[in-house]
Formats: C-alpha cells, structure tokens, sequence
C-alpha cells in the first residue's frame, strides 16, 4: 500500500490530512507492505517527511485472528528524512492517527489539570458509546 498526503496546518498545528495525487506536493508519502523474511512474514512502514519540521503520530493495529486493536509506537520522522518502522508478525489494518507538529497532543496538558483528568485505578469508567476498548 501507497500514499500520500497533504497536512492543513493552522498556528503550527496539524488541523487536517488530505490526499494528495500530485506527488510532488506531498507532505508525507507512507508505504506499507508485508515481506518474507526466511520462513516468517514481516511488515514494514516506511514515512517519507517531506516537510521541515519533525513529525509525531501514534498507531493502532489490528492482527489476523485477533479482533482487538492494539496501540503500537511510531518513532518521529525527522525534518526531510525517512524512518522505517517493522513488525515480525502480520498486520491486517495499522492505522496512523494524532499526525502533529509537536511531541505532545496539542490539548493534552503536561500536568492533570480541571479539563485534563485521569481517573484512579479503583474508579469504574465505563467506555464511550462507539467506542473501541484498548
């Protein structure tokens, strides 16, 4: 799998991602693809950054036989470089999310605060309506 995309950014923050059939225009060109390495199959991503500031992005995957979605790590991709990410087992869907310009989220608070509240260990939080359970 191949693309590309474009990022609408507004006051240094990544507001949209659009695909981009102009290769020469992208901000980001992704490659997914599975490999066999021996007997073993492999997934590899390759993020082509095209853009002049570092880029971070988190994941989620799902694998064969498996109906849960896992989070998975994405390192950042430096100004104008490539980074490879590789996985030893299949992937059926890997889903780059949270695409931004800085290391954190652009709402996420250094420090729990009255708007950013995490709930103790003993609170019951029952899931959002729709939403997955990670």
């Amino acid at each position: 799998m191949f693309t590309r995309m474009t990022f609408v950014v507004e006051k240094d923050e990544i507001v949209g991602v659009i695909y981009q059939p102009d290769i020469s225009k992208a901000d980001m060109l992704v490659t997914f693809s599975q490999d066999k390495v021996k007997n073993d199959l492999v997934m590899i991503l390759k993020i082509e950054n095209r853009t002049k500031t570092r880029l971070y992005m988190n994941a989620l995957m799902t694998m064969p036989g498996n109906k849960s979605i896992h989070k998975t790590s994405i390192l950042p991709v430096e100004a104008g470089l490539t980074n490879y990410e590789s996985w030893p087992h299949p992937i059926v869907q890997l889903v780059l999310r949270e695409v931004r310009l800085t290391k954190r989220r652009p709402n996420q608070s250094p420090v729990p605060t009255a708007t950013s509240i995490t709930p103790t260990a003993d609170a019951p939080v029952p899931p959002a309506a729709g939403a997955a359970h990670l």
